[in-house]
């Protein structure tokens, strides 16, 4: 009988005989996996996690709830805490927005609530896109800026348009008491954090070396890159297809299986992650329109090294900015007509 149980014994023994069968390769792996760690993840999260535990724990919250307070009312959320972990979510990236998930369903946000608003927090952060990708896989910082822009948009407006189709209750301020956040309890938490990030990264990287040892089309291996890990997906799609910034986009915008487990992990809320899978079909055409958007836009930006920066040379129209103004009109004027979002119902 085939069943989830079944299947994971399968990729189970399956991965078992193949380390028996090929030690010295996958112990290649291991340490590949490890380097990759060392050279991209670790520089660019851990300080960001470090911050985003100490301040998420602090008496700022008010404060950076401010530029996402808008959204927060947009997602019927009165309280300041899910404004401010949207904020810190885009500087932290998909692990430090599931632990922030498991803070807010500790604070009292019902779990159907959560698991909605994970739609707009988890992603990957800027500083991975902005370096390890634009930088690193594409040797252009401003498409890496791009790459982030267009997934945390696509986030927002996934988690705004999904918000119509599943039905939560309002949540409202909540009453917390004053916490006294400790820079050290902060770091020890995101040191455990990025070891238990790396152990997913080695496990997931090897898995997907193992099965590559089987296929040999390129295409399928981009696509399989892209399906198990983030960091190593981006990069073999980065090779695989040329450093193509809208392929590279696209993976980007799709969550794949290593990380879907580390927000499960962190979030301690499997749930999420189904919910999650199925935003992938919105989120990645937005994310992918937004970034052709931006790319237009910002033409010579776009062209640069990696030591240029972004600035508006010219514009130019195109298909995408003409359809991307056409549904933000629709959209706001939905916001303000009918549903009355940023004006006081008497």
């Amino acid at each position: 009988m085939i069943n989830n149980k079944n299947i994971r014994l399968f990729f189970v023994i399956f991965f078992s005989v193949a380390i028996l069968s090929k030690p010295q390769a996958v112990m290649q792996y291991v340490k590949s996996a490890l380097s990759l760690c060392y050279n991209n993840v670790i520089p660019s999260l851990f300080l960001f996690m470090v911050v985003s535990n100490y301040i998420s724990a602090s008496c700022f919250i008010p404060v950076l709830s401010k530029p996402f307070r808008w959204f927060a009312r947009l997602m019927r959320v009165e309280d300041n805490h899910y404004p401010a972990y949207v904020l810190l979510s885009f500087v932290g990236g998909f692990t430090v927005a599931a632990g922030l998930l498991k803070k807010m369903a500790d604070l009292g946000y019902n779990r159907r609530a959560t698991q909605l608003l994970s739609v707009s927090m988890v992603g990957n952060s800027f500083a991975f896109c902005a370096f390890a990708v634009g930088v690193g896989y594409l040797g252009n910082f401003n498409l890496g800026v791009m790459i982030f822009i267009s997934t945390a948009a696509a986030g927002l407006i996934t988690a705004f348009v999904m918000s119509f189709f599943m039905e939560y209750e309002e949540t409202r301020p909540l009453a917390v008491a004053q916490q006294n956040p400790s820079l050290v309890e902060s770091i020890g938490e995101a040191a455990k954090s990025m070891l238990s990030v790396c152990g997913f990264v080695v496990v997931f990287y090897c898995m997907c070396e193992v099965m590559l040892l089987y296929i040999n089309n390129s295409v399928f291996k981009a696509i399989l890159c892209a399906m198990t890990e983030v960091t190593s997906g981006a990069l073999k799609v980065s090779q695989l297809t040329g450093a193509n910034s809208t392929a590279v986009c696209l993976c980007i915008s799709f969550l794949p299986a290593c990380t879907l487990a580390q927000t499960a992990y962190f979030s301690q809320d499997p749930q999420i992650v189904k919910l999650l899978f199925f935003s992938r079909f919105l989120h990645i055409p937005i994310s992918v329109l937004v970034f052709s958007v931006l790319k237009n836009l910002f033409p010579v930006a776009a062209a640069v090294n990696a030591a240029g920066s972004v600035v508006v040379k010219g514009y130019q129209n195109s298909i995408e900015i003409s359809a991307t103004l056409f549904v933000i009109s629709v959209i706001f004027l939905c916001i303000f007509d009918s549903n009355k979002l940023f004006t006081k119902q008497r």
